[in-house]
């Protein structure tokens, strides 16, 4: 279970964790984004959309926070997009990324918990994954997304 964006154009895909997307608006809202809806708006995979100049502004708070997000750090447990989208197309692991490490990555994406992040301060609960942020911010400036 996790949380599929999908750009309104229809040509970019994102995914997260239902975990990891709670921590990344988190960590957006820390940095100065402010929810356009409720906070249960983002949480529902019903196709909600997010419009551009909500989705920059996400953008904007995580470019904010990326400086202090750690380099180093127990990565999160995040299966790339186009890891995902492989296997959802396929039934089965991209052929050059088979292997226990992905096994291992999908099995704790799946898993991964819906509670809210408890480390003292955001911006370590994305220890060692700044790139998966990154990849996050240049999909929101793609313009509007559907959340499901």
């Amino acid at each position: 279970m996790g949380m599929d964006l999908y750009n309104a154009d229809g040509g970019r895909y994102f995914r997260f964790s239902i975990g990891a997307w709670r921590s990344a608006l988190a960590l957006a809202s820390e940095y100065g984004w402010e929810h356009w809806h409720t906070p249960a708006y983002y949480m529902v995979n019903d196709g909600q959309p997010v419009s551009a100049d909500e989705a920059d502004e996400i953008a904007d708070a995580l470019e904010r926070a990326l400086p202090n997000v750690p380099d180093e750090g127990p990565a999160r447990s995040t299966v790339t997009p186009e890891e995902y989208q492989w296997a959802h197309e396929h039934g089965e692991l991209p052929p050059d990324l088979t292997g226990e490490e992905l096994r291992e990555r999908m099995l704790q994406a799946v898993m991964s918990t819906t509670a809210a992040p408890e480390p003292e301060r955001l911006e370590e609960e994305w220890a060692g994954s700044r790139d998966y942020l990154e990849k996050f911010v240049e999909f929101c400036r793609y313009g509007e997304f559907n959340v499901y």
